[in-house]
């Protein structure tokens, strides 16, 4: 009569934790759905439905880093063009670096996602 017990404590046992683990896999399934869900609709909201590749350049614009006690480390600006119109900004890359011959040739390309 105690085998017949334990056995079936044992059987209560394994379902319980059966029961444990499809509760945590149906919670983790529902909130990765949710994440998701969350993260593309405010993704969507910023970049826009239709965003587009644009292929930016290396200038020789130089912003320099504040709060730099021993050197003066300086990152270079990139700059693309959308319908004629130039658009600027920091590439927050020191590894970038230019070539100087009869022009500024570009070592590096950077993508740009760029909402029309």
């Amino acid at each position: 009569m105690q085998k017949r017990n334990n056995k079936s404590a044992n059987i209560y046992t394994i379902n319980k934790i059966k029961n444990y683990f499809w509760i945590i896999f149906a919670i983790s399934l529902f909130s990765y759905l949710v994440y998701k869900i969350i993260r593309n609709s405010f993704t969507d909201s910023i970049i826009g439905n239709n965003p587009q590749t644009a292929k930016a350049v290396i200038i020789n614009d130089k912003n320099y880093e504040p709060n730099s006690p021993v050197g003066a480390e300086f990152t270079y600006s990139y700059q693309f063009i959308v319908n004629r119109k130039a658009y600027e900004g920091n590439s927050h890359d020191q590894t970038l670096k230019l070539e100087i011959q009869s022009k500024f040739n570009i070592t590096k390309n950077i993508q740009v996602l760029i909402n029309l």
